[in-house]
Parts: C-alpha cells; sequence; structure tokens
C-alpha cells in the first residue's frame, strides 16, 4: 500500500510541476514552456553535402521554448519516430533528431529563425546517415557535416 501511495504522489507532483513549470511567469511574457505533439515534418537526407533523399513522416515532438519581455526567444527540440523515404525505395528510417532553433534576426519588424538540427537516420535497409546542419526561416540548408555508411 505505502508502495502505490508513494508512486501515485510521484505522478501527482511530476504532473504538477510539468504544469507550474510550462508557465509563462508574470502576465505571460517571462518564461519557458514545454510541450509535446506529434506533427509531419520533412527530413532532408545529405551525403557529401548533396542532398540524395526526403523523408516525411508524422514524428513525436518534445519541443521547449522561452520567451523574455514578450519576446519567443530560442526553443529545444527533441524528434523522434519513423520516416518514409520519398524516392520510392520505400524504406523506413527510424529517426532521432535534436535542435535548437534561435530567434535572433530581426527583419521588418518580424523576430525571424535560424534552427541548428543533428540528425540519426537508421534505414530499414541499411543506410544510415548522420547530419549537422542549419537550416533558416526561409528553408535554405546549410549542411555542417554529413556522414553516410
Amino acid at each position: 500500500m505505502k508502495t502505490k501511495i508513494f508512486f501515485m504522489l510521484c505522478l501527482l507532483l511530476g504532473i504538477g510541476l510539468t504544469r507550474l513549470s510550462a508557465q509563462n511567469g508574470q502576465n505571460g511574457t517571462n518564461g519557458s514552456y514545454s510541450e509535446h505533439f506529434i506533427s509531419n515534418f520533412i527530413i532532408p537526407v545529405y551525403c557529401d553535402g548533396v542532398q540524395v533523399d526526403l523523408l516525411n513522416s508524422p514524428l513525436d515532438w518534445h519541443h521547449i521554448g522561452h520567451y523574455h519581455k514578450g519576446v519567443w526567444l530560442w526553443c529545444y527540440v527533441q524528434l523522434s519516430g519513423e520516416a518514409v523515404s520519398t524516392s520510392g525505395s520505400g524504406e523506413i528510417f527510424t529517426v532521432k533528431l535534436i535542435g535548437k532553433q534561435d530567434n535572433n534576426i530581426q527583419l521588418n519588424g518580424d523576430w525571424l529563425y535560424v534552427s541548428y538540427l543533428h540528425v540519426n537516420l537508421q534505414g530499414s535497409m541499411g543506410h544510415h546517415y548522420i547530419a549537422t546542419f542549419i537550416m533558416d526561416y526561409t528553408g535554405a540548408v546549410e549542411v555542417i557535416k554529413a556522414v553516410c555508411k
């Protein structure tokens, strides 16, 4: 009985702390928030600096963002799941992606973002891609490093 009560207390405490940490602070202008959802994501696949495939699939997202004085400054994301090659091969990839997005560019009064991403893709037909790249608000991608196995 004590074990059940202990686990129930941990569960309720965890839920309470999660909700508390998700608050944006005074007047909703400062602080961090956390959310979890499933959404489509398109992943470009690079080998030796050249795009060789494009993966598309709904992935599981964990997202933590931060505001300061009403301005959204940054977020961290972790994506996982399975994605399918759009090349027609039918290969299914296990996806692990982590990233940070900074809103550090302002153009005509709008804050724009730059994302720094690291992705590990393990294919069902033996392909394995590991890449680090930068993506900006226009969708332009700069490959920092790509390893193909």
